[in-house]
This record gives structure tokens, sequence and C-alpha cells, in this order.
């Protein structure tokens, strides 16, 4: 994640579009500092307020449900639609979409209950917050793919340098 942080010149603390490597450590050190600092303060969160834990943890389980989905769903209209699947070394053989099926409606029923509230009695402090805040992180996304992100997104870059490459000829060897 730390290469990931470095190498994104959208990100706000990365002013140039090299990945600042620290030099004896071979680790994006700047980039592992940053997400460290996130983590901390995130969970500071719990000092003040419950609630608002439990909504960042809830909105953590959210996120990661809805990335899940994201994937088993464009897998499993290849596969309805019979296109060819290019596989890595591990696949599922004739099981794979009845698998793929089963977890696609088991991540739709966790997105769908996850943002309830844990008491039937809802007031402001039982409220699960995961719900509109996922719908304001969503939002914020679009709204600046539309402002800047579309016009200078170019994908992951990446950038190998001769040293690399003879490190990696040195362990080949």
């Amino acid at each position: 994640m730390g290469f990931t942080c470095e190498e994104c010149p959208l990100l706000v603390f990365n002013h140039s579009n090299k990945i600042q490597v620290h030099p004896t450590y071979r680790i994006p050190a700047r980039a592992i500092a940053v997400v460290t600092t996130v983590v901390m303060a995130l969970s500071a969160i719990n000092i003040g307020s419950t609630v608002a834990f439990n909504a960042v943890l809830s909105l953590s389980s959210l996120a990661l449900f809805v990335s899940y989905l994201i994937p088993i769903t464009c897998l499993i209209i290849k596969r309805l639609r019979r296109e060819k699947v290019v596989f890595g070394p591990f696949c599922l053989g004739r099981f794979g979409l009845a698998i793929n099926l089963f977890a696609w409606a088991f991540g739709l029923f966790i997105c769908i209950f996850l943002p309830f509230p844990p008491t039937n009695k809802v007031t402001g402090s039982t409220m699960n917050y995961a719900g509109p805040v996922f719908g304001l992180c969503l939002l914020v996304a679009l709204v600046d793919w539309f402002a800047r992100g579309r016009k200078h997104f170019q994908g992951p870059l990446r950038e190998i340098s001769e040293m690399e490459c003879q490190d990696d000829n040195a362990v080949s060897a």
C-alpha cells in the first residue's frame, strides 16, 4: 500500500511523480508515515466517541464488501456471457460460477444489512452512520473524479531502474 500511495500523483501529499524510497531500508518511508498517522488518528476516535468508532468499523467492513462485490460482479457477467476468462494459477473449475453467485449473494446481504442500527429504537447515539458516511465518500470520490481525476489520471505507473534489473538478474542467477 505504501508504494501505491507514493506512486499516485493525485494524492495530496505527493508533489512529484517519482516514488521516494528510503535509500537504506528500500521502503517508501514517507507513504508509510502518512498511512500510520492516519491509522493512529482513526484509532484515537474511540477515546472521544464509541458511536464514531463503531461507524468507522462498520464503514471499513462495508467498503471491504463493496470492493469484493465489484470484481465478483464483473466475473459473473463475463461467465454468463460465456466470454473467455483468463485465470491465474488458481481456478474453481466447474463450481466457479456457483461459488461466485453465492459470494455475490452473501456480499449483497452484508452490504444491505451492515448499515442497519444495532438496536430497534434508533437515537443519535445508537444510529449506525456507516451508510451515510459511505454515501458521502462515494459522492466526494465522484466529484473528485469529474473535477480532476478523469483529466489527470494515467493509471498505475511503473518505472524500472537499471539497479532493479541488475538486482532481479542477480536473484534469478
